[in-house]
């Protein structure tokens, strides 16, 4: 039998962990500052369709999103075409438009859409990520939430879908950060600069310090950090390293940069300082 016009299926696009489905209750990405989490954008049980136009809002002063990828998805393979692939830091919106040529899923479709990178540059106990509103047209009936998915020979072409959103905690961790990011030296002396730690979500535990030169040569710069393990707490969230940077009367005079790495557990971070030998 002949297909019915009208769509069968009403689909759910969901914030994922994983590429492949949707989880049955809206997700909890957690992550420290400093580090990135990945938010895919998933369709599940969908009827069929050949384009959509999602986006996606997060406080930007928590994640801010700076990427957005569509390896893998439903259409890969199928000829398609971007028709808008924006991060807005200021937002926090990130959105992708995207069309299939010639193509259209078979029903029921189920699989990533894209995914969208954030890093995490605030702390929280838990803040949305869902889809904005005020679209003119959306596969949520109802509502302007900026979710459509489209299939032209569907009657007035937009796909009805619900949406489920996710949430985000911050875990803790910590951030290493330089006084200054550029310290000058004559020959035959040494200059220090501050490196501070912070704890965030709590953190507690050791952090270890070193610090790399480059480039490494004869008569080159050497640095120092005193101290080398900084203990952090809930209550003490705060500690500071002088990093000392020497340059010989032989140092070549030039510009070297010094690393400071942080790491606890499997944890790690680094600022990295430009030093001027003249």
């Amino acid at each position: 039998m002949p297909r019915s016009a009208h769509a069968q299926f009403t689909g759910v696009v969901c914030l994922s962990a994983v590429t492949a489905s949707c989880p049955s209750s809206p997700p909890t990405f957690s992550g420290s500052v400093g580090n990135q989490i990945v938010v895919n954008v998933v369709i599940q049980g969908s009827d069929s369709f050949n384009s959509f136009d999602i986006s996606v809002q997060a406080d930007p002063t928590v994640i801010s999103p700076v990427g957005i990828s569509t390896a893998g998805n439903v259409f890969s393979g199928h000829g398609t075409i971007t028709l808008a692939n924006s991060t807005n830091t200021s937002t926090g919106v990130a959105r992708l438009a995207e069309a299939a040529m010639g193509f259209i899923t078979s029903s029921p479709t189920t699989g990533l859409l894209f995914s969208i990178r954030y890093n995490i540059v605030g702390t929280t106990t838990g803040t949305p990520i869902s889809y904005p509103t005020g679209c003119s047209s959306s596969s949520v009936a109802g509502t302007t939430t900026c979710v459509q998915v489209v299939n032209p020979n569907t009657p007035g072409g937009v796909v009805p879908e619900t949406a489920q959103g996710a949430t985000f905690v911050t875990s803790a961790g910590f951030t290493i950060t330089a006084s200054a990011s550029l310290l000058s030296l004559n020959r035959g002396s040494a200059g220090s600069i501050t490196i501070t730690i912070t704890g965030t979500g709590g953190f507690s535990g050791t952090v270890n310090l070193s610090a790399i030169v480059s480039p490494i040569i004869k008569h080159g710069v050497s640095a120092t950090l005193n101290p080398t393990s900084i203990a952090l707490s809930a209550s003490n969230t705060v500690g500071t390293s002088s990093l000392t940077v020497s340059a010989l009367h032989s140092t070549p005079a030039g510009m070297y940069s010094v690393t400071a790495n942080g790491s606890s557990g499997s944890e790690s971070h680094s600022v990295t300082i430009q030093v001027s030998v003249r």
